[in-house]
């Protein structure tokens, strides 16, 4: 059977989890906004005591790719267990991160490594969308946030539009205190945008834009491009200018994860054809923006890889896999992924959190998020059986 098919089914599924899980969803929203006091101190006892030692590694091979050796993971120590999709300011070292309020709509709240000082930057402001905000990207100067901000928040196609799958979504700025807002997109009726980030020196903006319908019964993915622009702030309001479009693999699923400290290239992910030579459910790319190159960094069929991020330095790549997790990736039931690191090449892929092994429920990496320094990786984790919420969780490395 098609795999579009199953992403079909992938979606319809987390549909049905968000559609059953917002009663409950919201009636804890307003008993954490009742003790929200007593949670905060429950957290940051929790993150006192949460430092622990990841399992041993499992060392087993990758299936389709190359052999994985030893975990590079020392520490997994807790920021907050109320947490979403998440990025990482180096110049403030602050995260940023979305989490639905009492109402079941995404706002973006900031906290800091040590879990303390969380702030709502979107709540209670009247210029911000009224809508799910989410998948915040600071700016390298720390003075702006790129987010997703979605049309519609009512009725079924309401779950479409989280920041998740971006369904109605469009781009939007807004100053570091959360009080001024820009919007930098305006995508067509369905269409919407997924994973915004700066470059390195914050010129330029990296996105994943949907310019297409999935037509499952032609065998074929959901259509989504890949966009470069200029990001200006001189003579008016911050804009987007010069953008540019890249679908590398043809029309496919694309999904945007950053720019190379350089500039020179993106991350993607792209889900292929099944019946095309390179076919794979997920894989990591890099695409040489000035060449037009792509380079495959995994190799993996049957296996779910995403959320790839360069380290500061540009030698080694994070990204989320379900190498090795005994598990079909194409069933959101069985599906489990860890935290895994490779070079900037692909060569030496190893795995960094053991989340399969070291607990008996199932666990998923979704997003991660490099720190300052280069050695600790902010990861997002979720429970399988409750996907709209997650812990924010700080990964020390092991490398020298």
């Amino acid at each position: 059977m098609h795999r579009s098919f199953w992403l079909l089914l992938r979606i319809v599924l987390v549909l049905l989890l968000l559609v059953l899980g917002g009663c409950r969803q919201r009636a804890e929203r307003r008993r954490a906004a009742a003790t929200a006091t007593s949670q905060a101190a429950a957290s940051q006892a929790a993150t006192s005591q949460a430092a622990q030692s990841p399992a041993a590694p499992a060392g087993a091979s990758q299936p389709g790719s190359q052999a994985a050796e030893s975990a590079a993971a020392a520490a997994l120590r807790t920021v907050t267990e109320d947490g979403g999709r998440l990025d990482w300011s180096r110049a403030r070292n602050l995260i940023a991160f979305d989490r639905r309020d009492a109402n079941g709509v995404y706002q973006i709240w900031t906290i800091t490594p040590e879990g303390a000082n969380e702030t709502c930057l979107t709540c209670n402001q009247p210029n911000a969308p009224v809508h799910h905000k989410g998948n915040p990207a600071w700016h390298p100067s720390g003075d702006f946030i790129v987010f997703q901000a979605s049309t519609q928040s009512d009725g079924l196609l309401a779950a479409l539009a989280t920041p998740g799958i971006g369904r109605n979504n469009n781009l939007w700025l807004m100053s570091a205190d959360g009080r001024t807002y820009v919007q930098l997109t305006q995508v067509a009726e369905g269409m919407g945008v997924l994973h915004p980030h700066f470059s390195e020196d914050g010129s330029r903006l990296l996105w994943a834009e949907k310019s297409g319908a999935m037509r499952p019964l032609r065998g074929e993915a959901e259509e989504w491009t890949l966009r470069v622009a200029d990001f200006v702030t001189s003579g008016g309001a911050p804009r987007l200018e010069n953008i540019q479009s890249y679908q590398p693999l043809g029309r496919t699923f694309y999904e945007s994860h950053g720019f190379s400290p350089d500039g020179s290239r993106i991350l993607f992910t792209a889900f292929l054809q099944p019946d095309e030579a390179n076919a794979a459910w997920m894989d990591i790319y890099t695409l040489d923006l000035a060449a037009g190159s792509v380079t495959r960094l995994t190799d993996s069929p049957e296996v779910w890889d995403e959320h790839a991020h360069y380290s500061p330095d540009g030698r080694t790549i994070v990204w989320a896999s379900s190498a090795d997790c005994q598990c079909d990736p194409t069933r959101l039931r069985t599906l489990q992924m860890d935290l895994w690191q490779m070079q900037a090449d692909g060569a030496n892929k190893t795995r960094v959190t053991n989340l399969v092994a070291s607990s008996a429920s199932r666990r998923l990496v979704v997003d991660n998020s490099w720190g300052p320094d280069g050695r600790q990786v902010a990861v997002l984790i979720v429970d399988g059986s409750a996907p709209q919420q997650g812990t924010i969780a700080i990964v020390t490395l092991n490398t020298p």
